[in-house]
C-alpha cells in the first residue's frame, strides 16, 4: 500500500479503495488497480518464503517494457513479451516490435496462464510453435 501511496498520493489511493469497495458490492473487481494505474497493478514480489532477499521488496514493471523486449531481441535474438498474467486477467505490458501476432492473438496464447502461480513467483515461459 505504501508503494501505491508513493506513486499516486494518499487521496487517490483512499478514493480508489472506497470505489473498489463499492464496486465489489456489485460484483466488479479490479477497480482499485484500474484507478491507481499500471505501475501499482504491476508491482510484484514480497516472496519471503521463496527468497529471503525479496521478503520486504517489490519488483516494479520495466519503465519501457516494449523497449526492454526489443533490447532482449537485439542482444539475444529472442522475441518476447512482458506479461502480467494471473487467474483473473492477462495483460501484455510490452512486446517485441517484430512479433507477427496481434495483441489479441498473443493474449490467447497465454489465456490459460500456462506457467501457473502456485508458488506466487514470476516465471519465465517459452511459447514456441509445434510442428
Amino acid at each position: 500500500m505504501q508503494f501505491a501511496i508513493n506513486e499516486c498520493g494518499a487521496a487517490r489511493v483512499l478514493w480508489a479503495a472506497i470505489c473498489a469497495g463499492v464496486a465489489k458490492l456489485f460484483g466488479r473487481t479490479g477497480v482499485f488497480y484500474e484507478m491507481t494505474g499500471r505501475e501499482v497493478a504491476g508491482l510484484d514480489g514480497f516472496y519471503g518464503a521463496e527468497f529471503d532477499t525479496y521478503a520486504h521488496m517489490g519488483v516494479r514493471i520495466p519503465a519501457d517494457p516494449d523497449g526492454v523486449c526489443d533490447e532482449v531481441e537485439r542482444e539475444l535474438g529472442v522475441r518476447m513479451m512482458v506479461v502480467d498474467a494471473n487467474n483473473i486477467n492477462v495483460e501484455i505490458l510490452g512486446k517485441s516490435s517484430s512479433l507477427p501476432w496481434s495483441e489479441d492473438e498473443l493474449k490467447a496464447m497465454i489465456a490459460d496462464n500456462p506457467a501457473g502461480q502456485g508458488t506466487e513467483l514470476t516465471p519465465f515461459i517459452l511459447i514456441r510453435p509445434l510442428d
